[in-house]
């Protein structure tokens, strides 16, 4: 019998029991790190009434955040190649959401990058990445441009829990991704047994308290949805709501981890069986044409945030040292 299908005792820390409530009571209500400007930010691009002149006054504050900007807005993936020069031109031409996601992975980034000995939450960046640029282009795929700059943030920041559980509880948490791999049941299956919620769960807080739109973080919650299995569906109190977005996100992360763009996650041989290629009718053909424009673009991005980051370390989450 696996390990996983044994009852076991309550996973605890020194302060207690391991919970959702107590790793978000642990966490506070902390600001995205990185800048002071973010939170200001994502309200400003979700106003209507807010104008070009205020929102590059508010990021001028944050000249470095500023100089990440341009850098990756001059990517080809924005169908720019070193034409913008100032913040006032990138944000005519890439408008308030382009803006608000270049800002956001940006500082995502360097909190992935916190520490370059860091290997887990190296590969966890890169693949995080190429869940958000594949979320995207899937979204393009199936007539979905609209919603092109939501769905990338909430593929780059998909598994954001998982780098603030592995930053904040390593002891407890490197046993249950390695047991997630060693059992071959995945994440999800091993974070809902041993810890009492998935790293789904705890994002969606995360970037509620962030401030991010329901929506986005909604989708984080729910991405994982054509994987779970129905007792975790219904403790979540998931019913049949639209799901094109989450499934968007999930499609996405399995093309990742198909690659070799993964997490300490299994792989799907076939694509084509997944809810969510079938949710989209993608065939085998639609599917290897994603995932290798999904490969070409990933290498290209993931240049730019290097050169785009190159100076400056990032600060681990709330002064942590470990």
């Amino acid at each position: 019998m696996s390990q996983i299908c044994q009852k076991r005792p309550a996973l605890s820390t020194e302060t207690g029991p391991l919970t959702l409530e107590s790793v978000v009571a642990g966490l506070g209500a902390y600001p995205l790190p990185q800048t002071a400007i973010i939170p200001r930010l994502m309200r400003m691009t979700s106003d209507l009434n807010t104008d070009i002149s205020s929102l590059v006054r508010v990021l001028a504050s944050d000249p470095a955040l500023v100089a990440k900007i341009l850098q990756l807005s001059n990517s080809a993936f924005y169908g720019r190649q070193g034409v913008i020069s100032s913040l006032n031109e990138a944000v005519m031409v890439l408008g308030f959401y382009t803006i608000r996601t270049l800002a956001v992975s940006a500082s995502a980034y360097r909190l992935f990058r916190r520490d370059e000995d860091h290997e887990f939450e190296q590969e966890l960046w890169r693949h995080s990445l190429a869940v958000g640029i594949g979320a995207r282009l899937v979204a393009r795929r199936v007539g979905s441009r609209q919603v092109e700059e939501e769905i990338f943030l909430c593929g780059v920041l998909h598994d954001i829990a998982k780098l603030v559980l592995l930053q904040e509880y390593p002891e407890i948490y490197k046993p249950v991704l390695k047991e997630a791999v060693e059992s071959g049941l995945g994440h999800l299956i091993v974070e809902s047994s041993q810890m009492g919620f998935t790293h789904a769960d705890l994002g969606a807080i995360i970037l509620e308290q962030w401030g991010f739109p329901p929506r986005v973080a909604g989708i984080v919650r729910r991405y994982n949805i054509p994987d779970l299995p129905f007792f975790i569906r219904e403790r979540q109190g998931i019913g049949r709501a639209d799901m094109a977005m989450p499934h968007m996100v999930c499609l996405a992360h399995e093309m990742a981890n198909n690659l070799g763009y993964g997490f300490l996650e299994h792989t799907n041989d076939d694509l084509t069986l997944l809810p969510s290629a079938a949710h989209f009718h993608l065939d085998a053909a639609a599917i290897d044409e994603l995932s290798q424009e999904m490969a070409m673009v990933y290498f290209d991005e993931l240049g730019h945030y290097s050169k785009s980051m190159s100076s400056g370390r990032s600060e681990p989450l709330r002064g942590t040292t470990r």
